[in-house]
């Protein structure tokens, strides 16, 4: 690697690497070779030279990369062309098979979102109804209202996990709560 490419060898080599689909494969990589190609013209004497060495150790790299990548993409569609295909009615009856058990959970799953999303618009409008009339603006009240409003308009599955998380919590918090009992009079002894 002590030998130096030219330049204009590694920007053909480049140029070869781009077309070969080496960008899509390793898009950082090629950015960072195509950076220091186009940096090394605007460089002199020894810091062109310790570029050049950059460039040409790194290209030399990416391209064995790349060439491993390939043959490895190469010897994989060689054994997948070689593997036996299942019969078309095999692969028929099993496409039936999970389009009979998916089509009764989407619906089902589907009205449950748009109940979820329902309910949680309802509660949101609900507590912005129940909003304090003269709340000052650093009111946590107001400020909490305020972010849901926000967040309803941003970003409703967010809001929709938010509230059924929120949910949840009061649910535990008021599970673990014990009823105060009442206090029984006891009869006095005579």
């Amino acid at each position: 690697m002590d030998k130096l490419a030219p330049v204009d060898e590694i920007s053909q080599s480049l140029a070869a690497l781009r077309k070969a689909g080496a960008a899509r494969w390793d898009a950082l990589g090629m950015h960072y070779l195509e950076a220091l190609n186009t940096r090394l013209p605007q460089l002199e004497g020894e810091v062109q030279k310790i570029v050049r060495q950059k460039l040409t150790h790194a290209l030399a790299e990416l391209t064995a990369r790349f060439e491993q990548a390939e043959q490895a993409n190469r010897s994989q569609l060689v054994k997948s062309l070689a593997a036996p295909t299942p019969s078309a009615s095999s692969l028929t009856a099993l496409v039936q098979d999970l389009q009979a058990h998916s089509l009764g959970a989407a619906p089902l799953s589907a009205l449950r979102n748009n109940l979820s999303a329902l309910s949680v618009d309802k509660h949101v409008s609900q507590a912005l109804r129940q909003a304090p009339q003269n709340a000052g603006p650093i009111n946590s009240h107001m400020l909490m209202l305020r972010s849901l409003e926000w967040l309803r308009e941003l970003s409703p599955a967010y809001l929709q996990r938010f509230m059924t998380y929120a949910d949840t919590l009061l649910v535990l918090e008021h599970a673990g709560v014990k009823k105060p009992s009442t206090p029984r009079h006891r009869k006095a002894k005579t």
